[in-house]
C-alpha cells in the first residue's frame, strides 16, 4: 500500500503541468488537470491570461457597443438636453469604451472570489478542510469555458445589427429571438452552456480539493445557480424598460 502511494506521488511529481497545459487540460482532461492544480495551486499566470482574454473579447465589440449607445441616445433625443447630447458626442464614446474595458478586467476577479467563497462554504460542512487559495485556483481555471463563450459572443456581436446588440447571447434565449422581454426571457438568458460547463468544472475541481463527492458538490452549485438565475431574472424583468428585437 505504501509503495502504491509512493508511486502515485512520484508520478504526480513527474507530471507537472505548466499554465498552458492546464488551460488546455481543463477542457480535454479536467480530472487529471485539477489534480495538478490542487496539488500546486498557483494561478497568477492563468488569471492574467484570463483577464487579457476577457478584455480582448470586449475590445472586439467596443465599436458596436459605441454605435448602440449612440443609437439609444438618438432615440432618447427628446428626453435629453442639447448640452447632454453634445457632452456625449464629445466624451461619451471614450467613456463607454473605458467602462467596458475596466468592467471586463474586474469581472473575472469578482467571479473567482465569489466561486471560491461558494466552494469554501460547502467545505465547512463536507470533505477535508482546504485552504482558500486552492479554491481560488480551481475557480480561475474553471473559468475557461466562460472565456470561450465570451469570444463566441463577441464574434456574434460584431456581425449583429446595432439595434439588436443587447440580444446577442450564447444562452437558450438565442433560440427565441422574437420572445417578449420579461421574466421568461431573462431566465432563459441565464441558461448558458458555457456557464453550466464552468459549474461542472468547479464541481470536479472542488471535489478533487476536498476529496468529496463530485455529484453532491455539483448539485449544491446548481441549486445556487438556479436561485441566482431566478432572482436576477425577476430583477431584470422588473427594472428593464420595454425593448423590441428587430429582425
Amino acid at each position: 500500500m505504501d509503495n502504491e502511494v509512493g508511486n502515485d506521488t512520484a508520478r504526480q511529481e513527474e507530471r507537472r503541468l505548466n499554465t498552458i497545459q492546464r488551460l488546455w487540460g481543463v477542457v480535454f482532461s479536467p480530472g487529471e488537470t485539477f489534480r495538478d492544480i490542487v496539488a500546486r495551486p498557483y494561478s497568477l499566470a492563468a488569471a492574467l491570461a484570463a483577464i487579457a482574454v476577457s478584455v480582448f473579447s470586449v475590445v472586439l465589440v467596443i465599436p458596436k457597443l459605441q454605435a448602440y449607445t449612440a443609437w439609444e441616445m438618438e432615440r432618447a433625443a427628446e428626453m435629453i438636453s442639447p448640452e447632454e447630447w453634445a457632452a456625449y458626442q464629445e466624451f461619451g464614446a471614450a467613456a463607454v469604451a473605458g467602462a467596458a474595458v475596466v468592467g471586463a478586467a474586474l469581472a473575472p476577479v469578482v467571479i473567482w472570489l465569489v466561486c471560491a467563497l461558494v466552494l469554501k462554504f460547502f467545505n465547512m460542512f463536507a470533505g477535508e478542510q482546504v485552504p482558500f487559495r486552492q479554491f481560488f485556483a480551481v475557480a480561475v481555471y474553471a473559468y475557461v469555458p466562460v472565456l470561450l463563450g465570451g469570444l463566441v459572443a463577441a464574434v456574434m456581436m460584431m456581425f449583429s445589427r446595432v439595434e439588436n446588440f443587447p440580444y446577442v447571447t450564447t444562452s437558450l434565449a438565442a433560440l427565441f429571438p422574437g420572445m417578449e422581454i420579461g421574466f421568461a426571457y431573462y431566465l432563459l438568458a441565464r441558461v448558458d452552456p458555457f456557464a453550466l460547463w464552468t459549474i461542472a468544472l468547479l464541481g470536479i475541481g472542488g471535489a478533487q480539493a476536498m476529496r468529496t463527492s463530485v455529484r453532491n458538490l455539483v448539485v449544491y452549485l446548481l441549486v445556487l445557480w438556479f436561485l441566482y438565475a431566478v432572482v436576477t431574472a425577476a430583477l431584470g424583468a422588473a427594472f428593464t424598460p420595454e425593448m423590441t428585437y428587430l429582425n
